[in-house]
């Protein structure tokens, strides 16, 4: 790799680091503001702030980043939300809504969703710096540190806007963190200290599972076989949209989970006309998540004996957009589907026998009526009770 051009400080992404986040470091290991650094390399045709940056990453800004500090293409690559395609989803698109990728609300630079999460413990170990996979909806806890997520400032409630905290400062560059909240500088590493709220053993496992899942591209689900990871994130994602809905059905099953799982004294979640998912805030998102974890329990008799108890057939489940996933759609159309009986032509038989010796009128009407059939013409009665040819 050509290393000319290279910047005096050129820093290498942390593991899992965010794009944004490692430009952050960049330009002020080298004495500069994020948006000066951002300008002077790229011309704002190229890169622009009022898009979310980590998804809408043009490849010129990427082989600017090569240049500059010797990275390679795939690390480079991997500090991009784009590169989730085919392991979260089949394609992750630069721009509008995304499954599983938290949506941050765009008005100009400013962020009105909160799709920014973090840790506080995480941050406040070694180089505080933002992970790629805070940005993503089923995140809402932290593995290491056994905490829910925050994804906004823990004193004023706005969005973490990280990219926006050297504006219109005048301090030192080494004494400006990415850690402060650019509404009311409070610094989000002490953000626990306000309260957080610790998970358990069972809450943990599951998103460790999901996160496994991510990695190695592929789960061992259900009942050891192997599913690739997009495929599994498909089927839960719509799962998820169902405990979210605003639907009549989806409400009763929210409502029965609700129970079931024992978060009854907490307040139930936004509810959104479309089911999104990604544009609830992280407490509701954990709620919902930790439903769908008692609906994966034995699988699938949890799920479709929940789905009986509240009435939900399976056309409301497969009625989404996105085509469900075998692992999903299989037990659904077997134990959800309810086929319409027909009596067989010795059953029509049999009832107008049955109605003759008791010394009814076996009439159309009286004979559909025993077998629990709607009413039919004569001449579709004479055809089902007249004698084989067989």
């Amino acid at each position: 790799m050509r290393c000319e051009g290279l910047l005096p400080n050129h820093l290498k992404p942390l593991p899992d680091e965010l794009l944004t986040s490692w430009l952050v470091r960049l330009a002020h290991a080298n004495g500069a503001k994020l948006h000066s650094f951002c300008a002077y390399y790229w011309p704002r045709t190229t890169f622009s702030w009022i898009r979310d940056a980590d998804r809408n990453c043009p490849p010129q800004v990427l082989d600017k980043l090569l240049q500059l500090t010797a990275t390679p293409l795939e690390q480079a690559f991997a500090t991009t939300l784009g590169s989730y395609e085919g392991w979260l989803s089949e394609r992750v698109p630069p721009s509008g809504t995304c499954r599983w990728i938290l949506q941050i609300g765009r008005e100009t630079r400013t962020r009105r969703l909160p799709g920014q999460q973090y840790c506080p413990r995480c941050l406040r170990s070694g180089i505080p710096y933002y992970r790629r996979h805070w940005r993503l909806a089923f995140s809402t806890a932290c593995i290491h540190h056994q905490i829910l997520l925050f994804d906004r400032c823990a004193r004023c409630g706005e969005p973490v806007s990280f990219h926006k905290f050297d504006y219109s400062s005048n301090k030192h560059l080494n004494e400006i963190q990415a850690t402060v909240c650019f509404a009311c500088k409070f610094d989000l590493r002490e953000a626990d200290q306000l309260g957080s709220l610790s998970l358990s053993a069972k809450e943990i496992d599951f998103q460790q599972t999901i996160y496994g899942a991510l990695e190695a591209g592929w789960i061992s689900f259900p009942k050891g076989r192997i599913t690739y990871s997009t495929q599994f994130f498909d089927g839960l994602h719509l799962i998820l949209g169902l405990l979210c809905s605003r639907a009549t059905a989806g409400y009763k099953l929210f409502s029965h989970m609700l129970g079931e799982t024992g978060l009854l004294p907490l307040p139930l979640p936004l509810r959104t006309a479309a089911g999104s998912f990604e544009v609830l805030a992280v407490e509701e998102r954990f709620r919902l998540l930790c439903m769908a974890q008692t609906l994966l329990e034995n699988w699938p008799k949890r799920f479709t004996d929940t789905c009986r108890d509240v009435g939900i057939s399976s056309s409301y489940v497969l009625s989404s957009r996105v085509q469900a996933p075998f692992w999903l759609a299989d037990p659904v159309r077997e134990y959800l589907y309810r086929r319409h009986y027909e009596p067989t032509h010795e059953e029509w038989k049999s009832a107008k026998t049955f109605l003759e010796k008791s010394g009814s009128a076996a009439l159309p009407a009286t004979v559909a009526a025993l077998l629990g059939k709607a009413p039919i013409t004569r001449r579709k009665f004479a055809a089902r009770t007249r004698p084989s040819n067989r």
